[in-house]
């Protein structure tokens, strides 16, 4: 039986080149923390979750690895419900469970290492292609030449589906970005909106709905 021999954490925080903007807030680094877990038969698998500045590594350390060290390493959905179970009173949300996500998809990696086999064939995929779209408009600049910049070199690379980021501006300034992102890119493409947590009252979810609603927007 091959078992949990060691889990190490490790904290990345990457600057970004210039400030996201999420809703009201502006984000000027991507943070991460990465699990390296090592099985008794040497096997290493990788597994990492957005942490936002958030412990999640304290929490592997402290709360996750007491109680997985020894375990099966060949059974990521027990050590998963082992791990939740042990901190029941907080594992349905929050930071234990993307902490606890962090050491499986670790678990999965050795899993899909030992069968020889990609995750994704290991999990039964059965099909090699999988419709994206690009998330775009996070700089809101004095205009939009920015937003028209991000749009045609997505449609570069063959994207032409989007989700726009609304909510840091005016409504009436997000409905603008939206027009400029439908004339880009034509009537059929599928746009979405991500607004953030900024549709606080009713009465403004109405009104930026009512702005944007002659676009075709997918979904928000």
């Amino acid at each position: 039986m091959d078992l949990i021999n060691s889990i190490e954490t490790f904290e990345a925080r990457v600057p970004l080149p210039a400030p996201l903007a999420v809703g009201s807030a502006r984000i000027t680094h991507r943070t991460y923390s990465v699990v390296k877990i090592t099985t008794s038969d040497g096997i290493v698998g990788v597994g990492y979750c957005y942490s936002r500045g958030l412990p999640m590594a304290k929490i592997i350390d402290d709360v996750m690895t007491p109680v997985a060290i020894g375990q099966t390493a060949e059974s990521p959905e027990e050590i998963r419900k082992l791990i939740l179970g042990f901190n029941w009173q907080s594992a349905e949300h929050g930071s234990v469970t993307s902490a606890a996500s962090a050491v499986d998809i670790a678990l999965h990696d050795i899993a899909g290492k030992r069968a020889g086999k990609s995750v994704a064939a290991m999990l039964g995929a059965t099909v090699s292609k999988v419709p994206i779209y690009s998330v775009i408009g996070y700089h809101y600049g004095k205009d939009e030449s920015g937003l028209r910049e991000e749009i045609d070199y997505a449609l570069s690379r063959g994207i032409n589906s989007f989700k726009i980021v609304m909510g840091a501006d005016t409504p009436e300034r997000d409905a603008n970005r939206l027009k400029v992102l439908r004339e880009k890119v034509g009537d059929k493409p599928l746009i979405a909106l991500d607004a953030f947590r900024t549709l606080k009252t009713l009465d403004n979810a109405i009104k930026r709905v009512n702005l944007i609603k002659e676009y075709g927007v997918a979904f928000v």
